[in-house]
């Protein structure tokens, strides 16, 4: 899905998203990279004491090479913490069209400025690929006597990061975002209302339709780093023993993964340019269906008339 939204924001964007669709596309990028990058790993989350465990299910424990499942991790995360912030740019770019300030037009002043939100992502890429990874007999071994009832996990599929205090901050830098940029995401959402809201001269109808449509995009989008909140809650639970379960060493990760699956379906729902693309397309494959149809059932009364 991640992949049909980059084709529609870069070939069916219309002149008034031309520099959003720029926007738009890192987007998908990021999206479609995390969620690569999460189903490479596939992990399971288990907290024990002081230490993280990784069950990683995902191709990566065949690929023999023992920081592959890490790594493969940490990307998905640091992507899901750049998708976060990418949002708070989305309401700030659109804050800056309607007002018609100084907002950068030129793709590549736009390019420059999502590298810059980029950065704070780097920053945790970097601080979380420094959480060496133990002795894989060794934290197997410990495993399997905490868990002896597991069964079909290899020592390949168990990793462990053994520097707890630089992974804890990386971990809260992805944990606690929301806490800092929500706010400041619904003041600029304000903002954006009254303006709309204003009779504007320099916005046609249509376009300022497109733009209403295009705040409940991200007024919802707004509400899927949710899941990054419900993802940490779940981990919390097991982190501090209250509760221990498969389904939520599982589920601390789906919740995180859920985030690229719906992102691009709410711009093809609210987008009108996307959502008539799609349904262009569909109508295509429908005519092209019941004209088929349509010559079967002729050839067989002209086949029954014959007889």
């Amino acid at each position: 899905m991640n992949i049909i939204l980059l084709y529609l924001a870069v070939f069916k964007s219309p002149a008034a998203l031309k520099t959003y669709s720029i926007v738009i596309a890192n987007f998908a990028i990021s999206d479609f990279l995390a969620a690569v990058s999460s189903f490479f790993v596939e992990p399971r989350i288990i907290p024990i004491e002081n230490t993280i465990i990784q069950i990683n299910y995902g191709v990566c424990h065949k690929t023999g090479y023992i920081n592959s499942c890490w790594i493969g991790y940490i990307i998905s995360l640091h992507l899901f913490l750049h998708s976060e912030l990418s949002l708070l740019y989305s309401f700030y770019f659109r804050l800056n069209i309607l007002g018609n300030r100084k907002a950068p037009r030129k793709p590549i002043f736009i390019i420059l400025s999502l590298f810059i939100i980029y950065i704070p992502s780097l920053i945790v890429l970097i601080l979380l690929s420094f959480g060496n990874i133990s002795d894989q007999n060794d934290i197997f071994g410990r495993f399997m006597k905490i868990f002896p009832n597991e069964t079909g996990i290899t020592k390949e599929m168990v990793t462990e990061s053994i520097d707890s205090n630089v992974v804890t901050v990386g971990m809260s830098c992805l944990n606690f975002a929301p806490i800092f940029f929500y706010p400041a995401i619904l003041v600029i959402r304000k903002k954006i209302i009254k303006l709309l809201d204003e009779s504007t001269n320099h916005l046609r109808k249509e376009t300022k339709s497109l733009h209403r449509r295009l705040l409940k995009c991200l007024t919802y989008q707004a509400i899927l780093p949710m899941f990054t909140v419900l993802s940490v809650f779940l981990f919390l639970i097991e982190q501090f023993g209250v509760l221990y379960h498969p389904l939520i060493e599982y589920s601390s990760t789906l919740c995180l993964e859920i985030i690229p699956v719906i992102s691009p379906i709410l711009y093809f729902w609210y987008v009108s340019p996307y959502r008539q693309a799609i349904r262009k397309f569909s109508g295509m494959t429908r005519v092209s269906g019941r004209s088929e149809i349509e010559k079967s059932t002729e050839n067989l009364k002209a086949f029954v008339i014959v007889r």
